[in-house]
């Protein structure tokens, strides 16, 4: 991360778009900054740290940025994954007015630098801001990189790591180990309690968006776990395409459970259960692990 310019409050553009695991380790972090102590005689005496989000208008992130206390613009940015040869033409013919808006807004902000967490937005974002002459850090959770973090990575003044072999994926480029940014809500977690006979708390969550194989294997798996309805409690988070299935196969087991489409609090939910069936996604088990939580 660069000095703020003339002793001015540091700035930071958080470019995080789409699901949650790009927007939380974004908020992860965005915490991080904007917690620093510059002011108090321990810091560099410039002020509060300002950041800023930017995504997509078709993203979780305009529910969960505002709901987090952060300011959020929206820049719509095409798409590559999984597009046809046409698909993709038309997202390279809108790319250039993504990156005109996004060159706009960092001009405007002026941040000292400029963090993305994957995802096209992520990509526009770093490539605006090689433009502008602002730094740019990419992160990259997972073990197998996206495609938009493997376009966007020339642009990058350095890319950040979430496992070490992955390093290998960017030969030529500035890299490093870092590791998943976890929310310390997650940190902060107490282990779980003696039960004490208590029936077993089970969280099923398939991540922000859901998993459908995990709902359809939860689903096989009811009238297997029918008998064990007054030793466990579940609380299963679908996404919102399976919500409907899921609830009435829980109604048909004969089974009393909390299902629901997104889990607002996750770590909450987390807190409250002694074991945990999920879609590993790197987020994930990142959280877990912080948590200390049985998966």
């Amino acid at each position: 991360m660069t000095e703020a310019a003339n002793g001015a409050a540091p700035r930071l553009l958080v470019a995080a778009s789409g699901s949650g695991g790009h927007i939380y380790p974004g908020l992860a972090v965005a915490r991080a900054f904007a917690d620093l102590d510059r002011g108090d005689g321990g810091g560099d005496g410039g002020g509060q740290p300002v950041v800023r989000f930017v995504g997509d208008p078709r993203g979780l992130e305009t529910r969960l940025v505002p709901a987090h206390g952060f300011s959020l613009d929206l820049v719509e940015t095409p798409k590559v994954r999984g597009r046809s040869p046409v698909g993709l033409a038309l997202a390279a013919a809108k790319l250039p007015g993504s990156l005109l808006r996004m060159t706009r807004l960092l001009r405007d902000f002026r941040p000292d630098a400029v963090f993305g967490t994957g995802g096209a937005v992520s990509g526009a974002a770093a490539l605006a801001a090689r433009l502008v002459g602002v730094p740019s850090l990419i992160l990259e959770p997972n073990a197998e990189p996206g495609l938009a973090t493997k376009w966007s990575a020339p642009a990058a003044t350095e890319i950040a790591v979430g496992f070490e072999e992955s390093e290998r994926h960017f030969p030529g480029r500035r890299v490093f180990h870092s590791g998943i940014p976890v929310r310390s809500d997650f940190l902060d977690l107490p282990l779980p309690e003696e039960r004490n006979g208590d029936p077993l708390a089970v969280l099923i969550t398939g991540g922000s968006q859901g998993a459908s194989r995990l709902n359809r294997t939860v689903i096989e798996a009811l009238p297997a776990l029918a008998g064990e309805a007054t030793r466990i409690t579940l609380t299963h988070q679908t996404g919102p395409a399976d919500l409907l299935a899921v609830r009435g196969a829980y109604e048909r087991a004969g089974l009393g459970a909390t299902v629901v489409p997104y889990l607002e609090d996750m770590p909450a939910a987390v807190r409250a259960a002694g074991l945990v069936v999920a879609r590993g996604g790197a987020i994930t088990c990142a959280e877990l692990a912080a948590a200390g939580r049985p998966s």
